[in-house]
């Protein structure tokens, strides 16, 4: 599995990591997200109908946590539902 990241996300992530009360991010992130099968990283709510483009929300490290959006790019016409 590949990541990529938008500039304007690296540029809210780094302000977001300065802040003591967002010192988790980082290692949530890792954790969530390497290391880990496509299907656990859809686990969040859909917040579209595609199954090749999914657009996820997801809430990490519980409802005191952190909410992150985003999408998976499935290739080679396989569906991980």
């Amino acid at each position: 599995m590949e990541f990529y990241c938008l500039s304007d996300f690296k540029a809210e992530f780094d302000k977001l990591c300065k802040k003591n009360s967002y010192k988790e991010l980082p290692q949530d992130l890792i954790d969530y997200f390497f290391g880990k099968k496509i299907t656990d990283v859809l686990s969040g709510t859909r917040l579209n109908q595609s199954d090749t483009v999914p657009y996820i929300k997801k809430r990490l490290s519980g409802s005191g946590g952190f909410r992150l959006y985003y999408l998976v790019n499935i290739k080679d016409e396989k569906k991980f539902i």
